[in-house]
C-alpha cells in the first residue's frame, strides 16, 4: 500500500484525531491567513457555524486577530501565546506550528524569532537540533 492509500485509509477511520478542531483551524489559518470561514470549515471538515465559533474563541483569547481587507478577513496569529493544555503549558503556539506549517513573516507578523531561536540566558542563540523522527528524541 502506498502513502496515498494509507492516508485515505486513516481518514476513513471513525473516532478520534490527534489535533482538536481548534488546533486544526489554527493550523489551517497559519497556512491560509486570508481563508474564508467556508474554506476553513471545509478544510477542517466541520460546519461553518462551528468554524465561526472556534474563530470567535481564538479571537477572544488573543490567539487570533482579524482585520478586514475589502470583503474578507485576514487573520494573524499570536505565535507567542502558550498552549492551553497543562501538558503543553510551557510551550508556545509557534512550537506547535513549526513542524506543521512554514512559520515566516506571514505567520509571525513581526521579526521576532520563533521560541526555539530566542537568545538563551547567556545572550546567544541556541543551535537547532535535528530530531530523529523514528526515535522521537534529538540525537546526543
Amino acid at each position: 500500500m502506498d502513502d496515498v492509500d494509507a492516508w485515505s485509509e486513516i481518514r476513513r477511520r471513525p473516532g478520534w484525531t490527534l489535533i482538536t478542531n481548534h488546533g486544526a483551524c489554527l493550523i489551517y489559518i497559519a497556512d491560509h491567513p486570508d481563508a474564508t470561514i467556508r474554506e476553513i470549515a471545509g478544510a477542517v471538515e466541520i460546519t461553518e457555524r462551528a468554524a465561526a465559533r472556534i474563530l470567535r474563541n481564538l479571537r477572544e483569547e488573543g490567539y487570533l486577530n482579524a482585520r478586514r481587507v475589502g470583503r474578507r478577513n485576514v487573520y494573524q496569529l499570536d505565535p507567542d501565546l502558550p498552549l492551553r493544555h497543562p501538558v503543553g503549558e510551557d510551550k508556545q503556539v509557534s512550537d506547535l506550528l513549526v513542524g506543521l506549517v512554514n512559520i515566516d513573516s506571514r505567520l509571525r507578523g513581526r521579526d521576532t524569532p520563533p521560541a526555539s531561536q530566542k537568545p538563551d540566558a547567556a545572550g546567544g542563540t541556541p543551535p537547532l537540533r535535528d530530531v530523529d523522527v523514528d526515535a522521537g528524541a534529538p540525537p546526543p
